[in-house]
């Protein structure tokens, strides 16, 4: 795929999907906050949380994307 192409399909996604882009804005907004008030290691331990909620948000789109633009 041209890169064009994922963003037409990353705004496509977005606008059809538009809860789960608005909580993956919510972690990471959440996440910021708790790495700004955090201290020493639990800003590391606070954004692999905040990527692995992302992720686990993001399994629809995935599929989505897996069935129609990666398999045959």
């Amino acid at each position: 795929m041209k890169t064009i192409d994922i963003i037409k399909l990353s705004i496509y996604l977005a606008l059809k999907n538009p809860f789960v882009s608005l909580i993956n804005i919510a972690v990471l907004i959440v996440a910021t906050l708790l790495f700004i008030e955090g201290r020493g290691i639990i800003g590391l331990f606070l954004g692999s949380l905040a990527a692995y909620g992302i992720v686990f948000n993001m399994r629809k789109v995935f599929d989505y994307v897996e069935k129609k633009f990666i398999s045959p």
